[in-house]
């Protein structure tokens, strides 16, 4: 296999242009061919000005990418907002042999279907999850590999150059078939919504339980980044929460709109959830918080519905003991949010037979993505010793944090319930942790419901098999008839 190769990149973003310079910094050769406006003209000027001395072609179509990249050729495709259409136009011009790259964010089901759409023509297409941190502090990126694993291991080679490594292993992996890359990626984006919501409600609960403002926020994020749970995104939280506005002169957490910038690709991770009958609590409440964001007007009109009795001159004592608590409910929450997204990766692995390498994929993690924490590289050792453990909150180390931790959580919620703080994220944790540590749900008052309504039978704990009820027949004594072995 040569060391040095030539690749066609498309982009319409910074992250595309980042890794051409990346493959350009280790001797590989590029055409590029920028589509859209998303990048600005200057910056895009100061680009070329930053890889004049490589060897690379800057391109206007894809008919002319393709014409200056010898065959077979690697296409690699990494924009924001991808369409089926941008693939229909490349898939035109390429020729059998080639192989397509897309890091684009998409659907996992969709990945699957351009693979196979594409083998049909003789092309390969490499469905890759890549998430892209602007801050330099991630030195190198994550390349989540999916597809024909002979073609994909041969991208692997390449792309490990210029990823990052975690205990020797390169964060650019292979992990399965068609469509893995993305799923993966999929629950990384919802794990990292989990550990915004949490991190965001004990901000929440600093402002309004303790009234505490922006900069001493900032400072205890930034003790709690010091330790255990240290975090990029404590990091990042701590850095951002105490600056200043530039148009007020006062703090810029206090002008921001509630309301977050979501778009249909939130909705991937509980669709894939429901299919595989996987809870994700805490990532489910941040994803419905990102919902309930956009109804502004529906907020302020339901603002005055009820009012809660909050906490008035909380002395020094209380105030460090429910800093501490939020210190923990973060933690705790990261555990969770971890657990939720692993247990939902070994799902599909096992329903779908893809036979994912769950270490690597925290190796992924924690090497180059957003969720770069001493958490996640203690979930890397636990599943790198014991990949088959059912979930992660059964590990010993996380199971001590759960037991020394969750009830100063639920105190914090406790005092959230009472002073009217709506923080679904927190709460979301205990309700998982009860769950899963119940060996009987309330659930089965509710199969006899259902059946007495519409018939759906109701499983058994002595004996096998789905049985239902004659709920008509006036005796209380109730004949059950079994409907399926």
């Amino acid at each position: 296999m040569d060391d040095s190769m030539k690749f066609g990149i498309i982009t319409n973003c910074k992250a595309g242009l980042e890794l051409a310079q990346r493959l350009l910094e280790r001797d590989h050769r590029i055409a590029l061919c920028k589509i859209g406006d998303l990048i600005p003209n200057s910056e895009f000027v100061g680009f070329t000005h930053e890889i004049s001395s490589y060897n690379a072609d800057l391109v206007v179509d894809f008919e002319t990418l393709v014409a200056s990249v010898p065959q077979p050729r690697t296409i690699i495709i990494l924009c924001k907002n991808y369409n089926s259409d941008l693939l229909s136009q490349i898939s035109n011009v390429v020729s059998p042999g080639d192989t397509i790259v897309d890091c684009s964010d998409m659907f996992y089901k969709e990945s699957a279907r351009n693979t196979l759409a594409l083998k049909k023509q003789g092309v390969t297409y490499i469905g890759t999850g890549y998430i892209y941190v602007t801050d330099q502090s991630i030195e190198k990126p994550a390349f989540m590999i999916s597809g024909n694993e002979e073609v994909a291991k041969k991208i692997q080679y390449y792309l490990s150059d210029i990823s990052a490594s975690v205990a020797g292993k390169s964060c650019a992996a292979y992990l399965g078939p068609e469509g893995v890359g993305q799923f993966v990626k999929m629950v990384t984006t919802g794990i990292y919504f989990a550990n915004l919501e949490i991190v965001s409600e004990a901000i929440e609960i600093m402002q309004r339980v303790l009234k505490m403002d922006p900069n001493e926020i900032a400072n205890i994020l930034s003790d709690f980044n010091s330790g255990e749970a240290q975090s990029y995104i404590l990091d990042s939280a701590s850095s951002v929460i105490g600056r200043i506005d530039d148009l007020t002169d006062g703090y810029l957490a206090d002008a921001v709109l509630d309301r977050v910038q979501n778009s249909h690709k939130d909705g991937w991770i509980g669709r894939s959830s429901t299919e595989l009958d996987c809870p994700i609590p805490t990532i489910s409440a941040a994803i419905d918080m990102h919902f309930a964001s956009q109804r502004i007007n529906e907020r302020v009109a339901a603002s005055g519905i009820c009012y809660a009795k909050p906490l008035d001159n909380v002395d020094s004592s209380k105030r460090k003991e429910i800093t501490e608590h939020c210190r923990k409910a973060i933690y705790m929450g990261a555990i969770c949010a971890a657990a939720q997204g692993y247990s939902m990766i070994k799902s599909a692995s096992d329903r779908y037979m893809w036979n994912i390498d769950l270490a690597m994929v925290a190796a992924c993690i924690q090497g180059g993505t957003m969720l770069h924490s001493n958490l996640m590289l203690k979930v890397f050792e636990i599943l790198n010793n014991n990949p088959k453990i059912e979930n992660l909150i059964t590990s010993e180390y996380f199971t001590d944090v759960i037991r020394n931790y969750s009830d100063d959580v639920r105190e914090l919620i406790c005092e959230c319930v009472r002073d009217g703080i709506s923080i679904p994220g927190i709460s979301s944790i205990i309700n998982y942790i009860d769950s899963m540590r119940c060996r009987k749900l309330p659930c089965a008052s509710a199969q006899l419901i259902r059946d007495s309504i519409s018939g759906l039978g109701f499983e058994r704990i002595d004996r096998s098999g789905l049985f239902t009820g004659e709920w008509q027949l006036p005796s209380n004594s109730v004949k059950q008839n079994k409907i399926k072995d």
